[in-house]
């Protein structure tokens, strides 16, 4: 979605088209949440079983195999607002205004940085996961608010990211009663027990 709109957004900031711009930028956010909502609800739900099975054999004992699963979950929650803040980042590209991406990138590790240390205690290395996951959350935000003062309207994340989990609802129920499944059976099939 990136790499496609990229172009798109740099004509139209370059042509002076902000409507367009800003029109491009809404329409990238939705494929994107569409894409990595499900992707991320898979990892959160599929990540002790795909740990076990790529790591634990070998690679990692049945205790750090479940911290890494712990730590993946964690990270997983944080992937739809990483994949949008990306694609902010290339809205920034496309003004030719790496300054502002500069600064938001300061402000999303700072973040990041903060919150690791407020979590770390508390959740031990899953608050690592976390404080990346809601650094990304809040970066995105920042940036979405930023991009659409300098385009001269609102990037409009909210309502994007509502029309786009309506009918991720709906898909989600499937999704999640087979990954539950596939969990439960990769616990029978791997030998490892309950996952």
């Amino acid at each position: 979605v990136m790499t496609i709109r990229l172009p798109e957004t740099s004509d139209r900031w370059a042509a002076g088209d902000r409507a367009g711009y800003l029109a491009v930028v809404r329409g990238g956010i939705r494929p994107i949440v569409f894409l990595l909502v499900p992707a991320a609800a898979g990892y959160v739900l599929l990540a002790s079983p795909i740990v076990r099975l790529l790591l634990e054999h070998g690679a990692l004992s049945s205790s750090s195999a479940s911290t890494t699963a712990e730590v993946l979950a964690a990270f997983s929650v944080g992937l739809p607002a990483f994949g949008v803040y990306l694609f902010l980042m290339n809205g920034y590209q496309a003004m030719q205004n790496t300054r502002a991406m500069f600064a938001v990138y300061c402000v999303e590790n700072g973040l990041n940085v903060l919150l690791a240390l407020v979590l770390h205690p508390i959740l031990g290395v899953r608050g690592l996961g976390f404080a990346l996951a809601l650094a990304y959350m809040g970066g995105t935000v920042i940036a979405a608010r930023d991009v659409g003062r300098r385009a001269g309207g609102p990037v409009e994340l909210v309502p994007a990211l509502g029309a786009t989990l309506r009918p991720l609802v709906v898909m989600a129920v499937p999704v999640a009663v087979g990954s539950w499944a596939l969990r439960g059976a990769s616990g029978v099939l791997l030998g490892v027990g309950r996952v």
